[in-house]
């Protein structure tokens, strides 16, 4: 079975969920099964993509995000898959 893109150093990588609103991150990897990285590719979420959180919904809902010109609402379960490098000098939030 395939399981998405392998990547070894993901130390410098977070998951998507964890960019507060306004945040930029460039693709790193999407972990997931090969339906759900196919799926996530053909929207335009691949690595090396600059994604953009444009806002956050409460009680782990939907993700609207904002790549490739194209603003996508993406469930939070799949955005925890999604796992991005920060742009430049931006914070993370602690959990």
């Amino acid at each position: 079975m395939v399981r998405g893109y392998i990547k070894m150093d993901i130390e410098n990588e977070i998951p998507l969920t964890r960019l507060d609103e306004n945040q930029k991150g460039e693709i790193a990897f999407i972990r997931g099964s090969q339906k759900i990285v196919k799926r996530l590719s053909d929207l335009g979420l691949i690595p090396m993509s600059e994604v953009l959180v444009m806002r956050k919904t409460m009680m782990r809902g939907p993700i609207e995000v904002y790549v490739k010109r194209t603003t996508l609402a993406i469930a939070h379960d799949i955005a925890e898959n999604i796992f991005v490098k920060l742009k430049s000098n931006t914070k993370i939030k602690k959990n």
